[in-house]
């Protein structure tokens, strides 16, 4: 007796279905013994799964997280998205608060809750509460939200604010720079049908191969190519960063309360080979200035972008236009919804601190130049261990301290530290 041709067909799709299990099971064994020789975490992942999207802030904190986070190290939130370490002090209602608010160092990336610089410094505090508001990959411009959003729920006596790397980082010519709208439409992109199909494909090894063959066979776009650097602009510009922190300046005034700046920038060692680049330009030796911008440039670090900018100048410097073209072109893409390496100098950045925090009479803390003394506390590019972390603490803790004596609504000089000059 000969099958009937529906017997046929789910005969076969049952047979497809079959192999497509039995290549995703082998993908999956591949992939499983891949992780193991491989580096756990990616820590330039899109998003976390400690995190989730946000339509007012882009990204924020998942409530009731617990495990390990993107840069390997175990962390949980409470139910409002709070470190469980900071659950108490939030709910305190008896001691002062200090709230610490900026990116992924004072977030604590690399470093345990208990042992950031915000928490080292309570312990330093006697009766004050200090409660950690840092996310990993924010600018200043949700560092304003984050005020917004936490000012009136919090009460705090006194804020404590940093940021400067995220803000520096690159975004193609077409995207938009952190605004409202740029976070509204990645949130509307996220929740979209689409979207969730696509994030729960990728799931699969298949999928995620048969991309790969569709792209190599040019049957789907491939992602873009080389890219002039000097056509990138930064998530948060000069001007924007400036409006950002004369406008916590401002939020934090109308509220009465007290507000710390603190200046922090990128790893010395990690840099070393652009600011000795740098040192080269600005005396006119365009030949030491390219040889030092070219092993940045070709190195595929955070700062090679920076380099293959400065290079350009050089070449530019040396009246090579052929030169200059030609190493501003890049496909080495550090590319996420936080933004890829950074194209603007930390100085540059901390400079516009300085000058908000002098003509708005804030207090300041100069902790990059303190923490370079011993550049080894560096972990990577701009984060640093728990040493780094109590370094920071042991700066801040005696100046909230005189704010918080005084009541001052903001200090009429910026803080001093000794060992060596505040600039960098």
């Amino acid at each position: 007796m000969r099958d009937s041709p529906i017997r046929s067909v789910l005969l076969g799709i049952l047979a497809s279905v079959l192999i497509l299990a039995g290549v995703e099971a082998a993908l999956r064994v591949i992939d499983s013994v891949r992780a193991d020789v491989a580096p756990r975490v990616d820590v330039n992942a899109d998003s976390a799964v400690s995190a989730v999207y946000s339509a007012e802030l882009g990204w924020e904190r998942k409530p009731g997280f617990k495990g390990i986070d993107v840069d390997g190290v175990q962390r949980e939130f409470d139910g409002d998205g709070y470190f469980k370490v900071d659950s108490k002090n939030v709910a305190d209602q008896s001691r002062r608060k200090v709230i610490f608010v900026g990116d992924s160092t004072t977030y604590g990336f690399g470093t345990p809750p208990a042992r950031t610089f915000a928490k080292i410094t309570g312990e330093l505090l006697p009766g004050v509460n200090t409660i950690n508001l840092g996310v990993i990959g924010y600018t200043s411009w949700q560092g304003r939200k984050v005020l917004e959003k936490y000012l009136p729920r919090l009460h705090p006596a006194t804020v404590v604010v940093s940021f400067n790397f995220n803000d520096r980082r690159e975004i193609y010519p077409e995207d938009m720079p952190d605004s409202k709208e740029r976070f509204e439409k990645n949130n509307r992109s996220a929740g979209s049908t689409v979207n969730r199909l696509h994030s729960g494909l990728e799931k699969l090894r298949f999928y995620s191969l048969l991309r790969g063959v569709m792209r190599r066979a040019r049957l789907v776009p491939r992602p873009a190519g080389d890219v002039r650097v000097d056509h990138l602009r930064p998530r948060v510009d000069e001007v924007a960063y400036r409006r950002n922190l004369t406008d916590m300046v401002n939020q934090t005034r109308r509220s009465g309360v007290p507000l710390i700046f603190v200046v922090l920038g990128d790893n010395p060692l990690q840099a070393g080979f652009l600011n000795k680049g740098i040192e080269e330009l600005h005396t006119g030796d365009h030949d030491a200035a390219i040889d030092y911008f070219g092993i940045v440039a070709r190195s595929g670090s955070w700062f090679a972008d920076l380099g293959r900018i400065y290079l350009a100048k050089a070449y530019d410097a040396k009246n090579d236009a052929a030169g200059a073209l030609r190493v501003r072109s890049s496909s080495d893409r550090k590319e996420s919804i936080q933004g890829g390496r950074p194209i603007r100098l930390d100085t540059t950045y901390n400079e516009i601190m300085r000058e908000v925090a002098r003509e708005n009479h804030v207090r300041l803390v100069e902790a990059a130049a303190v923490i370079d003394q011993n550049p080894y506390v560096y972990i990577d590019h701009c984060h640093f261990n728990e040493l780094g972390h109590r370094r920071v603490a042991e700066l801040l803790a005696p100046q909230i301290a005189e704010v918080l004596r005084t009541g001052e609504p903001q200090c009429c000089q910026p803080a001093t530290v000794s060992g060596r000059s505040a600039g960098r």
